[in-house]
């Protein structure tokens, strides 16, 4: 059985990299049972407005795009406070946050990266033309 190729077109738009940071902002509202969740939520909602307020249009494209990164990687961890799968994955990822808070804000969002790149995208479907 044959499948139709998938369109490869590039995006219409470019977005440049000085434009407002995309994504969707944690929220200031939220609270969890665990003081020990609700601080490591607390954290990254201070490294997210740092990482916001270090946004300025003086910035190369280079930089723009690490401190995007940074963002996202932020976020990441704070979306697994909020979303995580069990209470255990939550606590996990808290005291993560916590033992490295003293380090700078670089270390929390290194903790982003790795929660992305291997626990995030191994999830991600990815379609195959050989599937049944």
């Amino acid at each position: 059985m044959d499948f139709p190729e998938r369109s490869r077109t590039p995006p219409t738009t470019i977005r440049s990299p000085r434009t407002t940071m995309p994504g969707k902002k944690l929220r200031d509202d939220w609270t969890h049972l665990s003081p020990v969740v609700d601080t490591a939520y607390g954290i990254c909602l201070d490294v997210e407005k740092e990482l916001m307020r270090q946004q300025t249009p003086t910035l190369t494209a280079v930089e723009a795009k690490a401190l995007e990164k940074e963002l996202i990687n932020t976020r990441i961890l704070g979306y697994l406070l909020v979303f995580g799968p069990t209470d255990t994955a939550r606590r996990h990822v808290a005291n993560a946050i916590l033992t490295n808070k003293d380090r700078g804000h670089k270390s929390i969002t290194s903790w982003g990266g790795f929660y992305d790149q291997l626990f995030l995208r191994p999830c991600k479907f990815s379609p195959s033309r050989y599937l049944l």
